[in-house]
C-alpha cells in the first residue's frame, strides 16, 4: 500500500502551490489509487514531517476527503495541504538548505593527531626499535602546520593503497 511513486506525485502536485495550502483530486496523479491507499501515503509522508495540512485539527480526514463512500473513484477524492521545508528540499536534486545546513565539520586537536600518530609509530613492527624514540620526538617537535600536511599524507597514502583500504572502509561502514 505504500508507493514512493505515488508519494513523489504527491509530493510534486503540493509543491505548485509553495506558498499557501494546495488542494488536487487524486485522479490527477493516479487512475489506480484508493481513497485508503491516498490516506496511509500522505500520512507517511507527514509523519516524516515532508508536508502539513493546514488545517489546525491536522485530521487526515481533512487531507483527503471524499464525497461518497469508501469506494469512489479517485476523481472524487480531494488531497490538500503543502510541502514543509523538509519537503521541499527532498525534492532538490541538490537536497537543498537540509544538505547545506546538515554538514557535519570534523576537527581533531592537535594533540589527538599526535597520540594517534604515536600509538601506530609503538606498535609497528615494521619500523626497527631504534628507529621509534628518533621518530617519536619529530612528532612531539612537529607544529600545527607539519602536523597537519603530515595527516593529509598520512590520508591520501592509506586511500591509494586501493582495495585494502576500500574493503576496511566497508567494513567499519558496516559495522
Amino acid at each position: 500500500m505504500i508507493s514512493r511513486e505515488l508519494q513523489l506525485k504527491m509530493l510534486n502536485a503540493l509543491k505548485k502551490g509553495l506558498l499557501q495550502e494546495t488542494n488536487f483530486y487524486l485522479s490527477q496523479i493516479s487512475n489506480t489509487a484508493t481513497l485508503d491507499v491516498a490516506r496511509l501515503n500522505i500520512r507517511y509522508l507527514t509523519e516524516h514531517g515532508l508536508v502539513q495540512n493546514g488545517n489546525a485539527e491536522n485530521t487526515l480526514n481533512t487531507w483527503v476527503t471524499e464525497s461518497a463512500g469508501p469506494n469512489i473513484p479517485p476523481s472524487d477524492i480531494l488531497v490538500s495541504g503543502r510541502l514543509t521545508a523538509k519537503g521541499i528540499d527532498f525534492l532538490e536534486d541538490d537536497g537543498g538548505l537540509s544538505a547545506i545546513l546538515g554538514t557535519v565539520t570534523v576537527k581533531l586537536h592537535a594533540d589527538t593527531i599526535r597520540d594517534l600518530i604515536d600509538s601506530k609509530i609503538v606498535e609497528s613492527e615494521a619500523i626497527p626499535a631504534q628507529e621509534k624514540p628518533a621518530l617519536r620526538e619529530a612528532l612531539k617537535g612537529m607544529k600545527e602546520e607539519g602536523l597537519k600536511q603530515l595527516t593529509t599524507r598520512l590520508i591520501s597514502y592509506g586511500l591509494d593503497q586501493g582495495a585494502i583500504t576500500v574493503q576496511q572502509l566497508g567494513q567499519w561502514l558496516h559495522s
